[in-house]
């Protein structure tokens, strides 16, 4: 599918993506970073901090960010994480890397970005000590 894609700021000032047929924000417009630290690690990996490792799913790859903030907790908490994504619909590395998560997170990561980005479709590829990632190209129902 070849769909018109535009960047946008939200009010956190991180960015996230517009998809004007359908009138869609890949996150909040009130803040992408802000949502997904609130709901995908305050709310969600948060409660597994007594694990020695753990595995994460998440239905839609998107921009990466849950990927890396994932990546960001289990170096902080000193956890394995092992996760797994699908995405029926790949967005283009190129435009991830314009959405500057790791500049908006005033963290040294970009380069464990960019490897989570480029990292192969359907392989496990470990980013860092504590995470690696298999993102999977398919859609749900497959």
């Amino acid at each position: 599918m070849n769909r018109q894609i535009e960047i946008r700021t939200t009010a956190d000032g991180s960015k996230t993506l517009y998809l004007p047929e359908i009138d869609e924000n890949y996150h909040s417009c009130h803040g992408a970073i802000q949502e997904a630290n609130h709901v995908f690690i305050k709310n969600g990996l948060s409660e597994f901090k007594e694990k020695q490792s753990i595995s994460v799913f998440e239905m839609g790859f998107g921009t990466g960010l849950n990927a890396l903030l994932t990546s960001l907790w289990s170096e902080k908490n000193e956890i394995h994480v092992d996760y797994e994504g699908i995405e029926a619909y790949p967005i283009p590395s190129e435009l991830c890397f314009q959405l500057e998560y790791p500049e908006s997170l005033s963290v040294n990561k970009k380069n464990d970005f960019e490897k989570m980005i480029l990292a192969e479709w359907n392989q496990t590829v470990q980013i860092t000590h504590f995470f690696k990632i298999k993102k999977n190209h398919l859609k749900i129902e497959n």
